[in-house]
């Protein structure tokens, strides 16, 4: 009797233990806004703050106007330079003549190898038997032009007028010609 008394006594000094209660998730409440409400709302635009303020008032000051002006005229200069060696040695590999004007001049066996001449205009100029390997024509004016018997492999000719341009006997082996204007390959050949 005196053990039962005493787990009475001990079950009684220990709390008895709350049966627990499920975890219930608060239903969540989203407002739907369809594609007509949303064209309808009025967003809140916040002003971009520039990072130097003084750029955000005048456009370009005196002194980045004058920095760039020498940058343009160097570039023409190097470019010109580049023209003439061209022009006396008959041969500038890897140079950059992108955009220059080399129309009606006389570049026949020239050796242009992996030149840019991106957008230059070279209408009526002579490139018979030129190496014109790998060179950047894109967007180039090549009309007219003569380049019977060049070297064209893996040149770019993408979106240049090739209107009357001569090919005959040119290698066009591997050449990247979507785009261009006028293009008539009559007589040249892929593989030599």
């Amino acid at each position: 009797v005196e053990v039962q008394q005493q787990q009475v006594e001990a079950e009684e000094k220990v709390p008895a233990e709350e049966p627990q209660q499920p975890y219930v998730q608060e239903p969540v409440h989203e407002e739907i806004i369809t594609d007509e409400q949303a064209q309808g709302m009025e967003m809140e635009e916040k002003p971009v703050e520039p990072e130097n303020k003084e750029m955000a008032t005048s456009e370009i000051s005196p002194a980045m106007g004058k920095q760039i002006e020498e940058i343009v005229a160097s570039d023409a200069d190097q470019k010109n330079k580049l023209v003439e060696m061209l022009l006396d040695d008959n041969r500038c590999v890897q140079c950059d003549l992108s955009g220059v004007d080399l129309s009606g001049r006389n570049l026949d066996q020239a050796d242009l190898e992996r030149a840019n001449l991106q957008g230059a205009n070279l209408s009526g100029a002579d490139l018979s038997e030129a190496n014109l390997k790998g060179v950047d024509f894109r967007g180039a004016n090549l009309q007219n032009a003569d380049l019977r018997e060049a070297d064209l492999y893996r040149a770019n000719l993408n979106g240049a007028d090739l209107t009357g341009t001569r090919f005959e006997g040119a290698l066009i082996d591997m050449i990247y010609s979507s785009d261009t204007i006028g293009a008539d390959f009559t007589g040249a050949v892929s593989d030599k």
